[in-house]
């Protein structure tokens, strides 16, 4: 009973220790814990400010029920934590402050959400936004106390070693870019005056963090790429306190996201040295994680380099590029609210009604949607002569709408632009029904044989046509590499060209965002976003 009442609050303040720790991108309880202790080395009454507000904020996080995976990995308390640490040195202690730390604290998972909200699907990071935010308002509000009294070298000594190994322990790839960015950092103060240092340090080392192992994978062209940012955050943050500006963060924030947007350009990372790439949000943690998937992505693109031809299988991960959701069940028709079996749609009119109904929605999606990046680097391919042909689980059409041949497209669960007769297979065209389905016409029969029409998508409990597998089958014995995108590899007859592929000695590569139950027997696995990684595999092949 006692252990049963402890667990929320131990989970509470882990979640919150590792909140103070994604100050500097250090998702870990321990290191977190630690550069805490640095900061109460050097100002102790700052560390509590800090302390308390991430606390307050990753408890605000959980009560407003944000998703537990977000507020555990000390998303919703970072930037909390980081107004606590501008708070403790910009902000007379008084009554006042701690008011105004606990409404922002309180009010900082909410930003943070809709910052995510609306950043993140454009793959742009928050980073420190919400805290700047927040300080920026506070400033209006507290105005801007004297300089704290300076810490002694020994107390910056303690404290820097004390940080460093709370990152060390964390990631030594993270402890290597931030010994960068403090090695930069102290190069431009000493060029310009030892009372900046603070604040150069402030955008330096994060700068360097984010390019060098955080949001791009280290490298030598990544840490070539940090020391750029790190000079310039450092220079902007200069040029502002010169004009009397608070700079904060800002800098850092400004030049990171600068960065990379760029960086996700794919003719603007070629022009680079080693074409350093930005990694997907997604997939953004550990910087040895982070190593290890941009070596599997080279490990791709040399596969498909060397490939004479490529035979690709598709599934739902690829028309989620497109904007359409991904159902997992539904043979990637995204829009089965539950299975509607052939036997059901043939025996219950109600069953049909729903089917039709569900149809008709996801036909309203598929309208608003247009081929991605994906697919039109699959069309780079199919012209350069190296695809033997994509074998898809979807029913959008959307290879074809990117200006694939209907011949090179093999579709074994069917596709939506045609309806189809369950008795003598007379294709209809889709849209010929809608204005029927929206009189309230459930029950559509063929004009040749009186049969039930049906959409076309393959339905549970539907036999798969063998003619296209025996297509897929042969495409796959054509090529000399299987590549299989933005399917989890759960549902035959897919999954078993993979099974195809190992008994033909065929190897195969999986690109997915999710593990898959074939990935141990892969040549290689990349756990991403589909559309990237194959415009770089492709792009950095030769025609």
């Amino acid at each position: 009973m006692r252990r049963s009442r402890l667990d929320p609050a131990r989970r509470l303040v882990t979640a919150a220790a590792v909140g103070y720790g994604q100050v500097l991108f250090c998702e870990s309880a321990l290191g977190g814990g630690l550069l805490l202790a640095a900061t109460a080395i050097v100002a102790p009454g700052t560390a509590g400010m800090a302390a308390v507000a991430c606390l307050l904020s990753t408890l605000v996080a959980h009560l407003r029920c944000y998703p537990a995976v977000e507020w555990r990995r000390g998303l919703y308390g970072y930037a909390a934590a980081l107004f606590g640490l501008f708070a403790g040195a910009l902000f007379p202690p008084s009554a006042k402050t701690w008011l105004v730390l606990l409404a922002a604290a309180a009010v900082a998972p909410a930003i943070t959400h809709l910052a995510h909200r609306l950043l993140t699907p454009r793959e742009i990071p928050a980073l420190a936004l919400p805290a700047l935010a927040l300080t920026w308002c506070a400033i209006l509000v507290l105005g801007i106390a004297a300089p704290p009294a300076e810490a002694s070298a020994g107390q910056l000594g303690i404290a820097f070693v004390v940080a460093l190994a709370g990152l060390g322990l964390y990631s030594r790839l993270a402890a290597l870019a931030a010994g960068l960015g403090v090695a930069i950092g102290l190069v431009l103060a000493t060029a310009s005056a030892a009372a900046l240092a603070p604040v150069i340090l402030s955008n330096t080392v994060p700068t360097a963090m984010a390019l060098a192992a955080v949001l791009v994978p280290w490298s030598v062209a990544s840490a070539g790429l940090a020391t750029v940012g790190a000079v310039a955050a450092g220079a902007l943050a200069t040029a502002l306190v010169g004009l009397g500006v608070p700079a904060l963060v800002a800098p850092f924030n400004a030049v990171v996201v600068a960065a990379v947007v760029l960086l996700r350009v794919p003719a603007v990372r070629r022009l680079l040295p080693g074409q350093p790439p930005a990694l997907p949000l997604a997939s953004v943690g550990r910087p040895e994680r982070a190593l290890a998937q941009w070596r599997a992505r080279a490990r791709l693109t040399a596969l498909v380099r060397d490939a004479r031809s490529v035979c690709v299988l598709t599934g739902a991960g690829v028309s989620t590029a497109a904007g359409l959701p991904d159902f997992r069940g539904s043979f990637g028709l995204g829009a089965r609210a539950r299975r509607i079996t052939l036997s059901d749609f043939v025996g219950s009119p109600a069953a049909r009604q729903e089917y039709w109904r569900q149809e008709e929605a996801f036909l309203a999606l598929l309208q608003r949607a247009a081929p991605a990046a994906v697919h039109r680097t699959l069309c780079e391919l199919h012209r350069r002569g190296r695809l033997s042909a994509v074998v898809t689980q979807n029913v959008d059409g959307l290879h074809q709408a990117a200006g694939r041949p209907d011949a090179s497209v093999i579709e074994i669960h069917g596709n939506l632009g045609a309806a189809r007769c369950i008795d003598c297979g007379l294709q209809v065209p889709r849209a010929q029904l809608s204005p029927r389905i929206a009189a309230g016409d459930f029950n559509l029969y063929c004009p040749t044989c009186q049969g039930l029409l049906k959409g076309g998508s393959v339905m549970f409990g539907e036999r798969v046509d063998p003619r296209q597998l025996d297509r897929a089958l042969r495409a796959l014995l054509g090529a000399d590499l299987l590549v299989v995108l933005g399917t989890s590899l759960l549902v035959s007859p897919a999954a078993d060209m993979l099974r195809w592929a190992r008994e033909a000695g065929i190897p195969f590569a999986i690109v997915n965002a999710t593990p898959t139950p074939y990935d141990r027997h892969a040549a290689v696995t990349v756990a991403s976003d589909v559309g990237p990684v194959l415009d770089d595999a492709v792009a950095l092949t030769r025609a």
